[in-house]
């Protein structure tokens, strides 16, 4: 099985091109900067994964994503390699994204991260009130 799923921040806007093929496929690749675990000095560490997508996930990368925005990439990891003109072999590993999903508002990637604190100010767009007798529910 080979499936990965990643979130984190990209970190520039989608590079988008279209295939000399009889369709003009849409790819797309941007990458993910993905935080890694605490390290034991305490300090954070990132992982930079190149990301590749095909059709119309490719299009709605090139329309929607921006630099920073944070989204979660489901996919499968792909290994190559390639020969340099100078001779040297180059390896290669990215995720080919089948899935690509926004993982917060546009609002929020602007605004700082809330807090439980803030639910006090705006009840009503976080929680409905439900008058219900027990006889109505179905369990």
């Amino acid at each position: 099985m080979n499936t990965v799923i990643l979130i984190g921040r990209l970190t520039t806007a989608p590079e988008v091109r279209y295939a000399n093929n009889q369709d003009q496929t849409c790819i797309a690749r941007f990458r993910l900067a993905v935080d890694r675990p605490h390290s034991r000095e305490g300090s954070d560490n990132a992982d930079f994964i190149p990301i590749k997508c095909f059709g119309n996930t490719a299009k709605l990368a090139e329309k929607y994503l921006n630099k920073g925005m944070k989204i979660a990439v489901e996919g499968c990891i792909q290994t190559g390699s390639y020969t340099k003109d100078d001779g040297t072999k180059v390896y290669t590993t990215e995720v080919i994204a089948s899935r690509v999903e926004f993982c917060e508002r546009k609002t929020d990637s602007a605004a700082p991260t809330r807090n439980i604190n803030d639910l006090a100010r705006f009840p009503e767009a976080h929680f409905t009130d439900m008058q219900s007798d027990e006889e109505d529910l179905p369990f």
